[in-house]
């Protein structure tokens, strides 16, 4: 418990610097991007770890929803209804989540944690709902529309994915994990898409040792042959 609280304290300072988005993905507890899983790197940029792929131009700015003087309100009723819903208890998370963006109308934060609460539990197109009002609140956060991107690819919709993977691109073009997940998508519609595999080689460029990017390579190496 006592780790549990420490990691929080570090979770709510991440999000007063680099929103609910960020820091939810950098402290690698929520989105299903893992560390491992997408080569993560510590980058420091004052107090704030970024991924290297990550345009902090477009990442560090104040929520667009809301005052700065709301920011600890915001962050806060976020953090404790995650708790809520890593405890289990979706309702309870939701719920909570629901009365808070009633206090904050329109605050893309809010509504992303309401995504990635949807998310944990399965529900894919409740989260893609929820992502798609953060990013209208919010255009150009580029975790915004990656996690939008992942759910409607997790959740069978691969045209629509690529299209959100192609514009979160624009924000940050080097970003490995938008590239893998493109990649993906790309070869759900055509398993001999050549574009799909100049994104792994992308990927592999910047993570040579990526397993994920490497099976999938070899793969699609083998369906060419």
């Amino acid at each position: 418990m006592k780790n549990l609280d420490m990691k929080m304290t570090v979770l709510r300072s991440l999000i007063l610097c680099a929103g609910i988005s960020g820091a939810i993905y950098l402290a690698g507890c929520s989105t299903n991007v893992t560390p491992s899983q997408s080569g993560l790197k510590e980058v420091t940029t004052g107090a704030v770890k970024l991924h290297p792929g990550l345009e902090p131009e477009r990442e560090l700015v104040p929520e667009d929803g809301y005052k700065f003087d709301a920011m600890p309100a915001v962050s806060d009723g976020c953090l404790h209804a995650w708790r809520t819903a890593i405890a289990g208890n979706e309702k309870k998370a939701m719920a909570e989540l629901k009365d808070l963006i009633k206090k904050y109308p329109g605050t893309s934060t809010i509504y992303f944690m309401m995504g990635q609460v949807e998310d944990k539990f399965g529900k894919k197109k409740e989260a893609v709902k929820y992502y798609q009002d953060a990013i209208g609140n919010s255009k150009f956060n580029a975790i915004y529309l990656f996690k939008l991107a992942e759910s409607l690819r997790t959740g069978g919709d691969a045209k629509a994915a690529i299209e959100k993977y192609r514009e979160m691109l624009k924000l940050s073009a080097n970003f490995a994990p938008a590239h893998l997940g493109l990649a993906k998508a790309l070869f759900v519609l055509d398993p001999h898409s050549s574009e799909a595999l100049d994104h792994i080689k992308l990927v592999l460029d910047q993570e040579p040792e990526n397993p994920e990017a490497n099976k999938i390579f070899s793969e699609a190496l083998a369906r060419k042959n």
